[in-house]
């Protein structure tokens, strides 16, 4: 129990967002009842502490 706890403090106390980086996200949806399908293109840099700057495109494709 005092592990767990200790590790519930350690991760409240140091955040992930801490750490820079670039990255590239897509994701792809598909509505049924507006026959469309979705696609997301997401761009983005982390600096230090968590301030970054992202892009997003999302397109849309009817059936």
């Amino acid at each position: 129990m005092k592990s767990l706890n200790t590790l519930v403090i350690l991760t409240s106390v140091i955040s992930t967002s801490v750490f820079a980086g670039a990255y590239v996200e897509n994701r792809e949806a598909y509505n049924l009842a507006s026959d469309q399908m979705e696609f997301m293109l997401r761009v983005g840099y982390n600096s230090d502490m968590g301030a970054g700057i992202m892009l997003t495109n999302t397109y849309t494709l009817q059936r």
